[in-house]
């Protein structure tokens, strides 16, 4: 038909420039929003995991754990357990009548704090925190400590279950961002 032309250039045009804008940043910033997301919800299952080691407030352990997010030049994230030994008084520690105890780990239920032959005991003026006299003499005393967080992270059963939650989520929230970052610059995905 000598009227009819069909031209498929443009076509053709639009689609490279669409490929264009994926090569230069959407794969990337996909992955680098994947991956922080995925950090995110490794960093949950990390608190819940440690808790179960270590009784003590989530919001204890969440300000222990830090995300360094990944950016689309550097497609790493990574979650960071940090911190001294954390006082005694955040894991429970309460007076009773045969001297303070403290549960620092559930599993093993409340014992009575006893250092240096005696017994210790809370002093309010010092936030409640939990103190031993070092001698039998009323002074020196010392405040006492209990396990750091990063100890907890370390066991072979929490970084198991992380390894499977971060196994989990990151293949499901990279497709998620891929399709949304896609979409946005024109590809219809289903």
């Amino acid at each position: 038909m000598p009227g009819v032309s069909v031209s498929v250039k443009a076509d053709v045009e639009a689609v490279r420039e669409m490929i264009g804008k994926a090569r230069n940043g959407v794969v990337n910033r996909a992955t680098a929003s994947a991956l922080n997301k995925a950090a995110k919800n490794v960093q949950v299952e990390a608190s819940k995991q440690i808790r179960q080691y270590r009784h003590l407030p989530a919001a204890t352990v969440k300000k222990a754990l830090t995300i360094i997010k990944a950016i689309p030049g550097r497609l790493s994230a990574t979650i960071i357990a940090s911190g001294r030994p954390i006082p005694l008084k955040q894991y429970g520690a309460h007076t009773t009548k045969s001297g303070v105890t403290v549960t620092v780990m559930p599993e093993s239920g409340s014992k009575v704090v006893t250092a240096f032959g005696n017994k210790a005991f809370q002093a309010p003026v010092y936030g409640d925190n939990v103190f031993v006299r070092t001698s039998q003499k009323r002074l020196p005393i010392k405040k006492l400590y209990g396990p750091s967080i990063p100890t907890a992270m370390v066991k072979d059963s929490v970084e198991s279950a992380l390894r499977v939650s971060a196994g989990d989520n990151w293949p499901k929230r990279f497709k998620e961002e891929l399709k949304y970052r896609l979409e946005q610059i024109g590809f219809n995905v289903q």
